[in-house]
């Protein structure tokens, strides 16, 4: 693809690029009477919260394809402008459909004892119970425990 970006790149100048390659040029950036901080805002919100439950999936060991409820709690003194994105419908089908939850957004503090992941301006819980399977999972850890054993063990002389 790079030939194709360069003859397009070409193209756009009409032959006559400010550089010889486009690989020399530096990157565009937007001039300021067209940047909408709003927008910059909501999309580091939306970054922001999408990162975090992503990041509690893993922590919790939720399996990527699997949509778990999650809630996004916000507290009434630091975390109102976030709130006001989270509550918003289409951001929330947003985050939903980036993290794989069914979202729900809570003014306050999580329950006590809950497994959360504190951000700045607001915390998320994603909730997973895994059923063990106890007979299987004693079968991978017993094999485990034999390969490590079986590593710590000096070699052999020959």
């Amino acid at each position: 693809m790079p030939f194709l970006t360069e003859e397009v790149w070409h193209a756009l100048y009409d032959g006559n690029p400010p550089a010889k390659s486009i690989a020399l040029t530096t990157y565009p950036h937007a001039e300021g009477q067209y940047v909408d901080r709003g927008v910059t805002f909501e999309m580091r919100v939306l970054q922001s919260v999408v990162t975090a439950l992503r990041a509690h999936r893993k922590e919790r060991g939720v399996p990527e394809k699997e949509a778990v409820p999650a809630a996004v709690y916000c507290a009434e003194e630091d975390g109102s402008l976030t709130l006001g994105y989270v509550t918003n419908e289409s951001f929330k089908k947003l985050c939903e459909s980036l993290a794989k939850v069914e979202l729900s957004v809570k003014l306050g503090k999580p329950p006590a004892g809950a497994a959360t992941r504190s951000e700045v301006g607001f915390t998320v819980a994603v909730t997973y119970e895994a059923t063990i399977d106890v007979a299987a999972e004693r079968e991978r850890l017993t094999k485990d425990i034999a390969k490590y054993e079986k590593a710590l063990q000096p070699p052999s002389a020959s």
